[in-house]
């Protein structure tokens, strides 16, 4: 499918940068992992700022049928109430779901591949020592 009217080439360019921002890339698959939230917050969150620029916007149904079309590989996560979860995973995640500004998403998303690169695995030793004390 290639993208013909204005709108839906300015959203698929939205969605590269949102996905680009927002995403976590999988390192053993070809994926990319969003922050929790419906497929639904993402069109409205488009929606919002196209309006602010004055843009064109597509519809919700033409929104998913591009991002299924262009970015099969972006999943949006479902939630799932992990007992025991990272309470610093937990913190970013929470501020990457509320934020709109793109340089603290940015800062976010760096902080977030910084904890889960060395960080992650101390707490979760820790955690586990704990529960069998």
């Amino acid at each position: 499918m290639t993208p013909v009217s204005e709108a839906q080439e300015s959203c698929v360019l939205w969605l590269k940068d949102h996905f680009e921002l927002y995403g976590d890339k999988m390192p053993n698959r070809d994926e990319i992992h969003l922050c929790v939230m419906t497929k639904r917050t993402i069109y409205d969150q488009y929606k919002r700022e196209k309006e602010s620029e004055g843009s064109k916007i597509c519809a919700e149904s033409k929104f998913n049928e591009l991002w299924q079309a262009i970015y099969p590989t972006c999943l949006a996560r479902d939630y799932t109430d992990i007992p025991g979860k990272c309470e610093t995973c937990a913190y970013i995640d929470q501020k990457r779901r509320f934020s709109t500004s793109s340089q603290v998403q940015e800062h976010l998303k760096q902080a977030f591949l910084l904890h889960r690169g060395g960080m992650f695995m101390a707490e979760r030793r820790e955690y586990v020592d704990i529960l069998f004390i």
